[in-house]
């Protein structure tokens, strides 16, 4: 056998291993999550007049002067790299830690039978990705319009953010939640069993 169909089969193999192919998966997106989280984000420093003040992108909600305050204090060049973080990096942001998010509820799932293939749950990930997505869409066009802040475009900013944040954090609960679900619910079978076998 060649060594191109060796690589071919074992592929293959791998491809046909949904688990395998999911916990793959999953460490490469970890890893592209870890290098955002420590390498990428600590690098982007804005030159902010008031040093309390924090990006929109981290706040739940936020006002007309809230996004008046933020974009003043930021500058000229504060806002230009301001555009280039929403507009370039946390456009593929969403996507990594989404679908890390996504494949992990999915492979937990799985394992453990715990939610219907198609259950909105297991898809709460990817909204939240979408939802970040969104807002950050939302941020360019203010960035954009600045001097002009529109209230309308701060309250939809505020929503997409609110429920961004409410999506991230129910799937990591989810996440938790399936593990300790499975050792309580085998608690209580290893309990039953032995209660059964006293009663014989």
């Amino acid at each position: 056998m060649t060594t191109g169909r060796k690589v071919k089969g074992f592929l293959m193999q791998i491809l046909s291993n949904k688990p395998l192919l999911y916990l793959l998966s999953i460490v490469l997106l970890f890893g592209v999550w870890l290098y955002f989280t420590l390498q990428v984000f600590p690098s982007v420093e804005f030159p902010f007049e008031n040093k309390e003040l924090k990006i929109l992108d981290v706040r739940l909600w936020y006002s007309e002067e809230d996004v008046f305050e933020l974009f003043q204090s930021l500058g000229n060049q504060g806002r230009a790299i301001y555009f280039y973080q929403v507009a370039v990096i946390d456009m593929i942001y969403p996507l990594v830690y989404g679908f890390l998010l996504f494949l992990i509820i999915r492979l937990l799932s799985n394992r453990y039978l715990f939610f219907k293939q198609h259950s909105v749950f297991v898809y709460f990930p990817l909204m939240a990705a979408s939802a970040d997505i969104l807002e950050n869409l939302n941020t360019v066009l203010m960035l954009y319009l600045f001097p002009k802040v529109i209230d309308i475009l701060c309250f939809i900013g505020s929503i997409f953010s609110f429920s961004k944040w409410l999506l991230v954090v129910f799937s990591i609960l989810i996440i938790m939640f399936i593990p300790v679900f499975q050792v309580i619910k085998h608690s209580f079978q290893y309990l039953k069993i032995g209660k059964n076998r006293t009663n014989l």
